[in-house]
């Protein structure tokens, strides 16, 4: 297969060169040494004749293609945009390795270096703890030319497995891991390997100049072997076309790159529709495709006409193998109708489609009907026979009809179901299937939080059993990082309820070791309180598989394996089944799981029995010294020796169902009285060491409620009922313990209250009061989607919503929240505390940017008063401290942390001359490790101080202002603390000093950047801050002085930037005008002169910000008017050049579109979703979108896409052009729905029975403002990248006064989870144009009008309104019409 695949190639290549141009270009060679550490370079395959760059697998990949998910050489010329390179800069690096000096090679055009991570895994974009710094030159050719390779490093172990060190110094062995080269070139395989192979591995260097040069040259050179390939295969057809024009194009000197991507564009449909019409030809020779033959050989057909032709030559070949295989089924079964529509020419590709389902629907109904019939006799299928032999069923009709045998034959399995018979009732049940987590819980058992449970929608280890299992995405998983294992948890469907009765239940199930080991342990399935270990026994080897499971290495990772482990459950009498995946004492750390089914076995007791027998109840008795109601407790324990004990039915479903109900009820409970009982002891504990200082009325109140003595006192004990302790004293409840769940709960809140109110009545300096703040450590499970306690202010600037109110948890348990490229604004406010100066800590930092370039910048700007500087800060009141820098503090070791591989790694050098590695946070992960640490000085805790006038705290963390880059911005916090510091003298001074100093540096740095009464404001109270002779009260009055002045003061530095950009706005409008407007004729131009005139020189600076205010809303408003001037001249002038428009001489449009190719990033920043992309509106009911900023079909496009399946893909895109000339139009726009490897979406689309039918199309909307109208075509999926988009055209009419809506919006079920667009055009046809305006194909308006009673010729068989539900009479809005003789119709009523 090699050969022949080379062989192809070579005469091909060899074809091209001999009788077309362009030319393969010839390449001049840098030498390394003028380059190395100095210039910016492209790395060259001489063999290969192309760059190294990024693309294939994530678009990170060190390839030969730069397209992402692309890798073949047949990719490059199906689209060779993608021959480019990546720029490179060689760095030598810090260490030789075995004698050879080795190199960085640091990836210019993107991040980071190139990383041998892998022999077959070489990527662009690692990190330096990654290996990146063992690049060597394994063999120099004299003729600026070499091969690389990649030198390993690895510590030396003695025959113990022990590392080698001389002396305190670890010895190092080194070994080559191969030639780095495109090994499979002749394979057509373009990604880059490491192997002992040196096939493909010269490289040269080329700089940069050399490479603008080529590179055109050599997408010219490729696109011209595409279009001869096209040329090759159209001439095959046999059918005459004339292809001179495409070959004189080849033959053309300086042919560009770009006209023959134009002439690929028009020649490859018109290829396609041959290879259809030939193959049609082979499959039916009896049928005429002479229609077809004409729309190809037209050198007049439009791209649209022949996709058009072609989709319809399939659609038709569809419908007729569809027949063929009904009449093969059933001989007598009548498909006259459905061959008439085959063998018309005038049939849509609508009608076809819709009769292949029809057709299709009988030949499964008809294969489903035979089965049943034969396997269960005494069933009646009566109904669905009836539909069957109707010829006139619709496909609904039949798919119901076969769901119902379906149903028939589960209830016949059900009602006689056996241990030995089960019946199958998965089908009843939803999300089972693992396709969504959604009805899914994880639940910890234990100290442990190792685990991210989750649904997996882009692993590939499974594809086409790569790794010998066929778990493809979706999935559920668990997952920890390498090196680490998963703590005890389980993962399970939230309960449904069922019939009482026996189950069996099933699943596929995968579970990795990347941890070392050589075998696998502690994994079970489970269903309500029984097991069953995944494993045969508890053999520490390969031999504990049960049968069926077997053991799988897949890239040096272990892998344990079975479609189909067991379990067994009892449901009890009220119903509730649960079942999962349970993880016990795990020795991995990556669980997988899909499609659990479950088998009802009866509700005998032999069945439920057997499942007592078979599968292990985990349910164990709780402790007697257990803290939790008595009662809950007594009632749970005796009944799991009931269980093992019960003699029949009833018994056996009566300790499960105790079981069920009662263990969860019992956990809780010890929870609640847990949590209770440690507020108390620590209270009590505080109170007696003194570090709770507590007096007067309300502290003695609580003192007498944690009193020892209270243990006798209940809630009908005088000194109870006189306080008001509903349930007794806590001595009382803690002794008796007859409080219920939702009691003790309470009465931790009432403790709670009891302790606030003392706190507030006790205040002194240093009494901490973090028990006001709710939820301080957000900890806490989310309320609404948001952080308990705390609020979002999106007033200022603020977005509505954050990254993550809680993520982290890991090592030490700690949550923590995050922002990420936002601004945002989180908040509490208490009220009722004493005036004077509080202290807030609180563990924060902010990332300013991706990790590389903060911390180069950080590096650069120690003081963070320029590319360093932090723009979050935490605040209280109107005081703010920005917080710490996440560069600031660095980690010397966290290899002894779960979150290791979370953290990014920078070399640093020592000062004598040694390298070693300093990590930071770099997730959530290592955030929340960083901040357990104890050490302050490494867990990033920061203390701000604030002033308290009227009784009320509003404490938080924002950030307002977008930084100059807001790309990998990052703000991570966590722990607030509050301190009440009363009116302490020494810290209100060194407050008032720090104040001093901040507002002083604003007078020093942006004094130009401020109006006069504010300076003077400012002035004023920077003086009183230095002078030294202020009381204790006068400091405290000044310090509030000076910070109202700093917040004044940035105020007004804040408007007086918008008032600048306001006035550049406005001028630059002026100036605009001016250009089209130079007579100056327009009536706005005196007030022009007017607003020149306050706006004169710096007339500004005399305003205060108030007055400032108002005159930038006057200026922005004035400037509104001057561009809507200008737009109405450039209309009128537009217009005017439109006038002469005509089919021969069209006028290019598009300027009507804003933003037409996506390029414009001006609002990807932009809090509202639906307003990213700058022009268009854009709505999901599901899925997301809609800015692709790279890597799009031609740089930036416009995306809608489902992180899960095409079915959760749901979208609008559109703009409104206004104004324009009446006339003929056409609409052009690239566009693409795509698998993007979705293995789902992949093999349902593979079967057309269950393809979804839904599309995305390209609209126009026409509307006079009370009617509307559309014309729309659809976007045809395919499977692969949404890249490889094709062209879409509508035509349509616009009269005079008509507005029209342009874009895309998906109509029904979309099969793919991914759409692109980008590209638009619009062309002007005049008012005389003989185009015909295309079709409202997705009936994207409803057809209007109200039709009562079916044409004579018709029977109206129902109708349904848009839901599909069925309806006695036409109804408001959408109805769906359906007639007997299968005919459908959409009526529209007002």
């Amino acid at each position: 297969m090699k050969k022949s695949v080379l062989l192809f190639v070579s005469l091909l290549l060899a074809t091209v060169s001999a009788i077309a141009q362009p030319a393969k270009p010839e390449v001049s060679y840098a030498d390394w040494a003028s380059v190395e550490e100095k210039t910016e370079i492209y790395f060259y395959n001489v063999e290969a004749g192309m760059f190294l760059t990024a693309g294939s697998s994530w678009g990170t990949r060190a390839t030969l293609i730069g397209i992402k998910d692309k890798n073949t050489y047949n990719d490059l010329l199906a689209d060779a945009s993608g021959f480019k390179g990546n720029k490179w800069l060689i760095a030598a690096a810090e260490e030789s390795r075995g004698g050879k000096n080795c190199y960085m090679f640091e990836n210019k055009s993107g991040s980071n270096y190139l990383s041998a991570d892998t022999k077959d895994g070489i990527w662009v974009d690692g990190g330096t703890d990654r290996p990146v710094v063992g690049w060597y030159i394994a063999k120099n050719n004299g003729d600026k030319t070499f091969q690389l390779g990649y030198m390993l490093k690895t510590e030396k172990k003695d025959a113990e497995g022990n590392t080698v060190k001389d002396g305190d110094n670890i010895v190092y062995e080194y070994s080559s891991m191969g030639i780095f080269g495109v090994q499979k070139f002749e394979e057509g395989d373009l990604n880059t390997y490491i192997d002992e192979s040196e096939a493909y591995s010269t490289w040269a260097i080329v700089d940069g100049t050399e490479y603008e040069r080529v590179q055109p040259l050599f997408q010219a050179y490729y696109a011209g072997i595409s279009l001869q390939n096209f040329i090759n295969e159209a001439k095959k057809q046999g059918i005459n076309a004339d292809f001179s024009p495409y070959e004189a194009l080849l033959a053309k000197d300086g042919v560009t790159y770009k006209e023959l991507q134009d002439a690929i564009n028009k020649i490859s449909p018109a290829v396609e529709l041959g290879k259809a019409i030939t193959k049609a030809k082979e499959f039916d020779g009896s049928r005429s495709w002479e229609k077809f033959e004409k729309i190809y050989a037209n050198t007049e057909s439009t791209v649209t006409e022949l996709n058009d032709a072609t989709a319809l030559v399939n659609s038709l070949v569809a419908l007729k193998t569809a027949i063929n295989a009904g009449i093969d089924l059933d001989q007598a079964h009548d498909y006259s109708a459905s061959t008439a529509i085959y063998n018309s020419d005038d049939s849509k590709k609508a009608d076809v489609d819709t009769e292949t389902t029809r057709v299709n629907a009988f030949v499964s109904l008809k294969k489903k009907l035979d089965e049943a019939t034969a396997g269960y006799p005494a069933v009646d299928f009566s109904e669905a026979k009836t539909a069957y032999d109707n010829t006139q069923s619709d496909a609904k009709t039949l798919a119901e009809a076969e769901a119902k045998i379906g149903e028939l034959q589960d209830a016949y399995d059900i009602a006689h179901a056996t241990v030995d018979k089960p019946g199958d009732i998965t089908s009843q049940l939803t999300n089972v299937d693992g396709s969504s987590a959604t009805d899914w819980t994880r639940t910890w058992l234990g100290d442990g939080r190792a685990g991210d449970f989750h649904l997996n929608t882009w692993s590939v280890e499974g594809n086409n059993n790569a790794d010998g299992t066929n778990m493809v995405v979706n999935f559920l998983e668990d997952w920890v990082a390498k090196g680490n294992t998963l703590s005890d948890q389980k993962f399970q469907r939230n309960p449904v309820k069922v019939a009482p009765g026996a189950y069996k239940i099933t699943a596929n199930i995968r579970v990795y070791n990347e941890s070392g080991a050589d075998y696998m342990k502690g994994a079970y399935l489970f269903g309500n309180v029984s097991r069953n270990s995944l494993f045969a026994n508890e053999d520490e080897a390969q031999t504990n598989a049960v049968e069926g499971a077997k053991y799988n290495t897949y890239n040096n990772m272990l892998n344990y394996w079975k479609d189909g482990f067991e379990t067994y459950a009892i449901v009890p009498k009220d119903g509730t089944l649960t079942f999962g995946v349970m993880i016990e004492n795990a020795n991995y750390n990556w669980v997988a799981a899909k499609n659990f089914r479950v088998y009802y076995m009866g509700d005998s007791y032999e069945s439920l029995d057997y499942v007592r027998k078979n599968s292990d109840m985990f349910a164990q008795p709780f402790p007697e010294e257990t803290f939790a109601m008595q009662q809950l407790l007594d009632d749970y324990n005796n009944a799991i020796p009931n269980y093992g004990k019960a003699q029949n039915a009833e018994e056996l479903l009566d300790a499960v169902q105790k079981l069920v109900s009662l263990s969860e009820s019992v956990q809780n409970n010890a929870n609640a009285y847990k949590a209770y009982k440690d507020r108390v002891d620590g209270l009590k504990a505080g109170i007696e060491n003194g570090e709770i200082d507590l007096d007067g009325p309300d502290a003695d109140i609580l003192f007498d409620y944690l009193d020892d003595l209270g243990e006798e006192l209940g809630p009908d004990s005088e000194t109870a009922v006189e306080y008001g302790f509903k349930n007794g004293y806590s001595a009382y409840i803690i002794a008796n313990r007859l409080l219920k769940t939702e009691e003790i709960t309470e009465e931790l809140e009432f403790l709670n209250k009891l302790y606030d109110a003392a706190v507030r009545t006790s205040l002194k300096d240093g009494t901490d009061l973090t028990n006001l703040i709710v939820n301080p450590g957000f900890e806490e499970e989310l309320v609404d989607g948001k952080g308990k306690g705390w609020s979002l202010d999106t007033s200022k600037g603020g977005t509505g919503s954050l990254t993550n109110w809680r993520g982290g948890d890991s090592d030490g348990k700690n949550y923590c929240a995050e922002a990420y490229e936002q601004n945002f604004d989180v908040y509490q406010e208490i009220e009722g505390v004493k005036d004077g100066i509080y202290e807030v800590s609180v563990q924060a930092f902010y990332r300013g940017g991706w990790p590389e370039a903060a911390w180069n910048n950080y590096k650069k700007d120690p003081e963070m008063k320029g590319d360093a500087k932090v723009y979050s800060e935490v605040y209280l009141n109107e005081f703010s401290t920005p917080i710490r820098n996440v560069m600031e503090i660095t980690l010397d070791d966290v290899s002894q942390f779960t979150s290791k591989d979370n953290y990014s790694s920078f070399a640093v050098t020592g000062e004598g001359g040694e390298t070693t590695n300093v990590f930071v946070p770099n997730g959530m992960a290592s955030a929340s490790t960083s901040f357990s640490l104890e050490d302050p000085e490494k867990n990033y805790t920061m203390s701000a101080y604030g002033l308290v006038t009227d009784g009320k705290i509003r404490l938080g963390i924002r950030r307002l202002t977008t930084p100059p880059s807001n790309a990998g911005t990052w703000t991570l916090w966590d722990n607030f603390k509050l301190t009440y510091r009363a009116k302490n003298p020494e810290l209100a001074a060194q407050v008032l000093d720090a104040k001093a100093k901040e507002l002083n540096e604003l007078l020093t740095t942006s004094e130009e950047n401020m109006t006069d009464p504010v300076i003077q404001n400012s002035v004023y109270a920077y003086t009183e801050s230095q002078k030294t002779d202020l009381s204790d009260a006068a400091k405290y009055e000044v310090l509030i002085e000076t910070n109202d002045a700093i917040v004044a003061a940035k105020e007004n530095i804040l408007q007086v930037g918008a008032y600048k950009t306001a006035n550049e706005a406005y001028q630059a409008a002026c100036d605009e005008l001016e250009k089209v407007d130079e007579s100056q004729e327009a009536e706005i131009w005196n007030q022009i002169d007017e607003m020149d005139n306050e706006l004169e020189g710096d007339a500004f600076r005399s305003l205060s910000t108030e007055d400032l205010v108002t005159l930038i809303a006057k200026v922005e408003d004035f400037t509104k008017e001057v561009q809507a001037a200008i737009d109405d001249i450039k209309l009128a002038q537009k217009v005017a050049e439109m006038a002469d428009a005509t089919d021969d001489k069209p006028y290019d449009a598009t300027s009507w579109i804003i933003n037409p190719d996506m390029e414009d990033a001006s609002q990807d920043s932009n809090a509202d979703a639906s307003k990213k992309m700058a022009g268009w509106d854009f709505w999901k009911a599901k899925g997301n979108g809609p800015v692709k900023g790279s890597d799009g079909i031609n740089g930036r496009s416009l995306e809608a896409w489902s992180g899960t399946i095409g079915a959760e893909l749901e979208f609008t895109a559109y703009q409104t052009l206004t104004g324009l000339p009446a006339g003929k139009y056409k609409l052009s726009a690239k566009a693409a729905n795509a698998s993007n490897g979705v293995t789902a979406d992949e093999t349902l689309w593979a079967d057309p029975e269950k393809a979804a039918t839904g599309r995305a199309y390209l609209c126009a909307i026409l509307s006079d403002g009370e009617n509307e109208k559309a014309v729309s075509t659809p976007v045809e999926p395919n499977v692969g990248s949404a890249t490889a988009a094709n062209t879409y055209t509508v035509t349509f009419t616009v009269e005079e006064g008509n507005d029209v809506k342009i874009g895309f919006q998906s109509i029904g079920t979309m099969p793919f989870r991914w759409f692109m667009c980008d590209d638009f055009t619009l062309t002007y046809y005049g008012t005389e144009s003989a185009k015909v305006d295309s079709t409202d194909e997705g009936d994207v308006v409803a057809i209007e009008g109200v039709e009562e009673t079916a044409p004579a010729t018709k029977a109206i068989a129902g109708i349904y309104n848009a839901s599909g539900a069925k309806i006695a009479t036409l109804q408001q809005g959408i109805n769906i019409v359906k007639y007997t003789d299968g005919s459908v119709k959409k009526i529209f009523v007002k």
